[in-house]
């Protein structure tokens, strides 16, 4: 299950699980309130319902259970997939270029601001995240200007079973890195 990035698109998600695709894995693409021309305000409970709504679509289907799915993240959807984790015995969790907080992004872009009384949604992963005992793969670009690799550093730190992956020179859109996609796909085969 995929939880695409802020920005992002079903077009472009498409793009960013080919490669998952053409390995032999089901891919099920989740769109967000707000997003692709659906109705709603893309907030942190509503994107969380969202992503219950996919989980539920998926046992619902019968084709795949919750101990067979992995939820992938990225960016903004690190959170979603993380939440998901806590809410569902999915397999494994792999995040993309994930954030502590989204108040711990704002607070470093905008330090003059008292951001963390300001924002509604928080997003808080890296609290989340030490309570997911599934298998975690959490992997950053070192050249991410959006969201500093230390916060996957982070992440990684904190998961009980968490596997860290720097990529050299890549920025925030690695997701779209064929290198990245194949580091996933050999993490997932060594999983089954």
């Amino acid at each position: 299950m995929y939880f695409h990035g802020n920005g992002g698109s079903l077009y472009g998600a498409t793009l960013e699980t080919d490669a998952f695709v053409s390995a032999g894995y089901g891919v099920l693409l989740v769109e967000y309130r707000g997003y692709g021309g659906n109705s709603g305000q893309p907030e942190e409970q509503g994107l969380y319902r969202d992503g219950r709504a996919a989980m539920a679509f998926l046992a619902q289907s019968g084709s795949v259970s919750p101990a067979d799915t992995v939820v992938v993240g990225n960016s903004l959807g690190s959170g979603i997939a993380i939440q998901m984790a806590r809410e569902f015995p999915v397999r494994a969790v792999v995040l993309s270029a994930p954030f502590t907080s989204l108040q711990d992004v704002a607070a470093s872009k905008m330090r003059w601001l008292p951001v963390r009384w300001l924002m509604r949604d928080h997003f808080d992963n890296l609290t989340k995240i030490a309570r997911i005992d599934q298998p975690v793969l959490v992997l950053h670009g070192t050249a991410d200007t959006l969201i500093p690799v230390n916060h996957g550093q982070r992440l990684a730190m904190a998961a009980p079973q968490a596997t860290f992956m720097s990529f050299n020179g890549l920025g925030h859109d690695i997701s779209f890195s064929r290198q990245a996609q194949a580091a996933i796909i050999e993490w997932l085969d060594r999983l089954n």
